[in-house]
């Protein structure tokens, strides 16, 4: 946990060794549940690598995504938190959790493109990051940058989504 300010920032680890979905554990939600009972002056940012989301539209994300989202829904709820951030799948993404805006910030390097068939996953060069802005009536907003690079969309690799294979992609 960290300070900016007024503004309270909690990192969440939700790294499951072994595995690419992510989890938050018992104990870290009572850590944080007990943590958001008291409000913090510009509110609470929390930062995890997992999204806690559902992408319906994104079939392979189910697999990756934090696992258990209700869990943590219950402990954000009716608190102080303003946003929550996530990166992980690659891609940017938004949704709510609990009312809460989450923001699932793009690759720092390549990104997911999404529109692969859904029985592939493909990797193509394309770095961007997001600046977060916490102030005024609108906030939070999310701004993407994009990198600039003339080979943003070259394929970096193709791979089967159920089994991982590496597979030639016409």
């Amino acid at each position: 946990m960290s300070h900016v300010g007024g503004l309270r920032v909690v990192t969440l680890d939700s790294l499951v060794p072994g595995e690419v979905a992510g989890l938050l554990g018992e104990r870290q939600l009572e850590r944080l549940e007990a943590l958001l009972a008291t409000p913090a002056p510009a509110g609470t940012l929390l930062v995890l690598h997992h999204p806690p989301l559902r992408i319906p539209a994104v079939p392979l994300a189910e697999r990756v995504v934090l696992q258990q989202v209700e869990a943590l829904a219950d402990v954000v709820r009716g608190r102080d938190v303003r946003a929550v951030l996530a990166g992980h799948l690659h891609f940017q993404v938004t949704g709510t959790l609990a009312g809460v805006p989450v923001w699932v910030t793009p690759g720092v390097v390549t990104r997911i493109d999404t529109t692969a068939p859904p029985h592939l996953v493909r990797g193509v060069l394309g770095a961007a990051a997001t600046v977060v802005d916490l102030e005024g009536p609108e906030a939070p907003t999310f701004h993407v940058l994009h990198a600039r690079d003339r080979r943003a969309g070259e394929p970096v690799y193709v791979y089967d989504a159920v089994t991982g294979a590496d597979v030639d992609e016409p």
